[in-house]
């Protein structure tokens, strides 16, 4: 046998406090979103793929830019041009 200490009721107050505080719907689901109608769903779909697409075509554009930069460094041509006919 061992020995218990007495438990005073301030300590049990606060410990049941502290297990009666969480929730108890603490995994709640949220609804959905209702979407008003087909066609105003495409429309959401296209702006948002137009949208993407653009920054694609933008960043294909930086990438083929630092491309030609590299290497134009590379073989020494092509950064600066003097013409004369």
């Amino acid at each position: 046998m061992g020995y218990l200490p007495p438990v005073y009721h301030d300590q049990y107050t606060q410990y049941a406090n502290r297990s009666v505080s969480r929730k108890a719907d603490y995994a709640s689901i949220q609804k959905t979103a209702r979407v008003p109608s087909e066609r105003a769903y495409r429309e959401v779909e296209k702006r948002v793929e137009n949208e993407a697409s653009a920054e694609r075509s933008m960043q294909e554009k930086k990438r083929k830019k630092r491309l030609n930069r590299r290497i134009a460094d590379k073989k020494k041509r092509g950064r600066y041009v003097n013409e004369s006919v």
